[in-house]
């Protein structure tokens, strides 16, 4: 469950959010959540003890990182589906 909680906090912290509200209310120990938490990235730690005492924003996803930029994108030509077939064939091995 911890583990689960976790990634929920890096990828949607507005349920992660509701579900630690919810812990809290119902006076739940969240010490088992927060000690790897600080271990792993303890600026968001900060960010979320922060939160819940009233004293800063909720914290958000982290941006995505952008997928690299090739030659294929940066010229923005495709090659013909049989040349690319040939390089597949050439590359890979392929025996018909």
């Amino acid at each position: 469950m911890r583990e689960l909680l976790l990634r929920m906090e890096e990828v949607d912290p507005q349920n992660f959010a509701a579900r630690i509200t919810h812990f809290r209310a119902n006076n739940v120990d969240l010490q088992e959540l927060w000690a790897p938490l600080k271990h792993r990235r303890e600026n968001r730690y900060i960010q979320w003890i922060a939160w819940l005492e009233g004293n800063g924003e909720m914290p958000s996803s982290p941006l995505a990182p952008s997928p690299p930029q090739g030659t294929l994108q940066e010229s923005g030509e495709l090659i013909e589906l049989g040349d690319a077939l040939d390089v597949l064939d050439q590359e890979l091995g392929f025996i018909d």
